[in-house]
Parts: structure tokens; C-alpha cells; sequence
């Protein structure tokens, strides 16, 4: 079997980005993605979240028919040190089997292995050898900048150029262009969910309203961090491990509730759900990049928070929560409190936004 790493940042995907992977998958049985940076963002090279560069890519390729099952995406983290990168990428290479090692990064990777006089065990690929789009990120993010659409338009993938605009893309590059965007903290990486329940109420007076629970626990008097706070699901993100899987890692096991990833081509991705009774569809949406170094804790770093609501009654999952620390509580009685971390920050923003949401 042949397995092609396929190493970039994909700040965004472009047309090139895209021929290059379908050209990978005609050619090979599997295709990993090294989307790099990932705990990058907020500056001219870094524009946008890993989590948004991944979706833009995926929706791009299958739109142009290809085979999305055969891609496996991989998160790679910054070094100061060229060597500490090259060890997760041959750490990846092992995980994955592969054959062959994708790049058109000739400044950065392969004059350095050329300069290092490392030799690796792999047939190397130059995606632009014989590209018919001399196409590169850095045209589509100063097309932005510059406010020519046209430009913009002929450059950008169909994901980027479909999902830009959901995920504030748009002003996110913009804003990196004067250095202004929202960046990643030094320090452990996690996520956060913000898990809200929205139950109609028909209460004697007959005029029906909504109450909202969120998904919450107090946290063990030995945490180093906020011992005995009230918190939400959250856990620290793997190596090599996007946000999206992370999350609902976090979820199943903090709170013992399965989900599973349906669709991941849009923003919000959609997941399935498993209650009491029957699965329930909802929608996992990214909420935002929370850095407040305050409230980071002893490691530091920063949270990627999502969101995920349903409407039903916290019975639902009286069975699946029997055993767990979590439960659904009223957010007006949740909120009087102090959550640990920036988990009470999360919660009103994720309350205000539901507002927002059409249903």
C-alpha cells in the first residue's frame, strides 16, 4: 500500500492546493494531510484557525469528486528548532506508514534536510513540479487585504471560497494583515464545550417559553487549577490531534456521552448524538479562541471552545449520566457562580449567540 504526507498550512486552500491532493489521491491508496501551525493564528502568515484551514480543504476536494475517506488529517504543531518539527513529522510518517513525502516547501524543509545532511527513508514529491496553478496562499490572503475580489475569486478554493464568510474569515485576514488578529498563548492547548439544552416550558399562565441548561460538573478537590469549581467538558488536546476530535473525545470521556462526527465539510460540522433513547443530529459549531492569561491556569495556553445545543429535556440522558459528575443545570443558576477558567466567559457567549441561531 502507498501512503503520500502531503505536508502545508493551507492559509487558506487555494485551486493549487486542491489539484495537488486530487492528483495525490488518483495516484495513491491513502493521502495524510500535515496541516502545519496548528497553533497558529492572527498574523499575516497565519490568518486562520487549523480547524477552519482543514474544513475548506475537505470541502473543496470532494466538491471536485474526490475521495475524502481516503484523507486522514493530521495536526502539526510549530518548534523553535527545526529538529523537534522533523521528529513529529518521521514520529508521523512511522504512525502512518508512509511512502512517499509531499512538498513544495523547498526553502523550508528540503534545503534545510539538504543543509543538515539528513537523508530520510522516503520518495519525495514536489506537488509544483509540473503544477498548471502557480498559485500560493500568500496571493489569496493580500487579495483579501486589498479588497480585489477578482483576484480573490480566481485563486481561492470552492471550500475557502464558501466558508470564508461563515467563519468571519474575511476580517480574520484583514485583521492578521495589520497583525491585530485573536493568536494562540504559549502553553497547553485544550478545548472546551459549552453543551446547552433548550426545553419548552408551558407554564399555567399558557404563553410557552424556553429554559436552557448547560452541561456542567464541580471539579475534584485535587485539580491543581480550580479545585471545586463548577466547570464544563474540557480536556487538553493530543499530539497530532485536531480540535473537533479532542472535543468529543472530552465528552465521552468526562461525561460518558458518545458523538459521533457525521459531516466536518462545513461550519458547523454535524454530529450524532446518543441519548436515553434515540440518537439526536446536532450541530457542533466553533464558538471561539479563548487566551485570557488571568485565567489559564499553572500550564498556560489557550482554549478552543465549541458549542452544541439541542432542544429536549435534560431526562434525556438521565441513564448515560447516572454514573458521571456532569449533569444539565438551569444556565441562570450556573451563571451566579464562578466557573473555572474562562468557562463563565464561554457560557454568556454561547447563551447570547443561540439567539442568533435559527431553528
Amino acid at each position: 500500500m502507498t501512503t503520500a504526507l502531503f505536508i502545508g498550512r493551507f492559509a487558506p486552500a487555494h485551486k493549487g492546493h486542491i489539484a495537488a491532493v486530487m492528483k495525490l489521491l488518483s495516484e495513491y491508496d491513502k493521502v495524510i494531510i500535515g496541516l502545519g501551525s496548528c497553533y497558529e493564528a492572527g498574523s499575516q502568515r497565519h490568518p486562520l484557525l487549523a480547524v477552519f484551514r482543514e474544513k475548506m480543504l475537505l470541502l473543496s476536494v470532494a466538491q471536485k469528486g474526490g475521495d475524502v475517506s481516503k484523507i486522514t488529517v493530521v495536526y502539526i504543531q510549530d518548534y523553535s528548532d527545526f529538529e523537534g518539527w522533523l521528529n513529529d513529522v518521521l514520529e508521523i510518517c512511522n504512525i502512518y506508514n508512509v511512502t512517499h513525502f509531499v512538498t513544495g516547501n523547498k526553502e523550508e524543509i528540503l534545503d534545510v534536510l539538504k543543509d543538515k545532511n539528513i537523508k530520510l527513508p522516503f520518495t519525495f514529491v514536489n506537488p509544483e513540479e509540473d503544477s498548471r496553478m502557480p498559485y500560493h496562499a500568500t496571493d489569496l490572503r493580500r487579495a483579501v487585504a486589498n479588497g480585489d475580489f477578482k483576484k480573490f475569486a480566481d485563486v481561492a478554493a470552492f471550500g475557502t471560497l464558501m466558508l470564508l464568510g461563515d467563519v468571519d474569515g474575511l476580517n480574520g485576514i484583514r485583521s492578521a494583515f495589520e497583525d491585530t488578529g485573536r493568536s494562540f498563548l504559549k502553553g497547553r492547548q485544550t478545548v472546551d464545550l459549552i453543551f446547552t439544552m433548550q426545553e419548552r416550558i408551558v407554564p399555567k399562565s399558557k404563553v410557552p417559553y424556553l429554559r436552557t441548561y448547560v452541561l456542567c460538573g464541580v471539579r475534584p478537590e485535587n485539580k491543581p487549577d480550580f479545585p471545586n469549581y463548577l466547570g464544563l467538558i474540557g480536556d487538553e488536546i493530543e499530539k497530532y490531534e485536531s480540535p473537533i476530535t479532542a472535543v468529543l473525545r472530552a465528552l465521552k470521556k468526562k461525561a460518558g456521552i458518545d458523538a459521533t462526527l457525521e459531516n466536518n465539510l462545513n461550519e458547523p460540522a454535524i454530529i450524532t448524538i446518543k441519548t436515553d433513547n434515540k440518537p439526536v443530529i446536532a450541530e457542533l459549531r466553533f464558538l471561539q479562541l479563548y487566551n485570557g492569561e488571568r485565567l489559564a491556569g499553572t500550564q498556560g495556553g489557550s482554549s478552543q471552545a465549541f458549542q452544541i445545543n439541542i432542544m429536549g429535556s435534560p431526562s434525556m440522558f438521565n441513564k448515560v449520566l447516572k454514573n458521571s459528575i456532569f449533569s444539565f443545570k438551569p444556565v441562570y443558576e450556573v451563571l451566579e457562580q464562578t466557573l473555572a477558567y474562562e468557562q463563565s466567559a464561554m457560557l454568556r457567549d454561547a447563551v447570547n449567540k443561540l439567539n442568533h441561531y435559527a431553528r
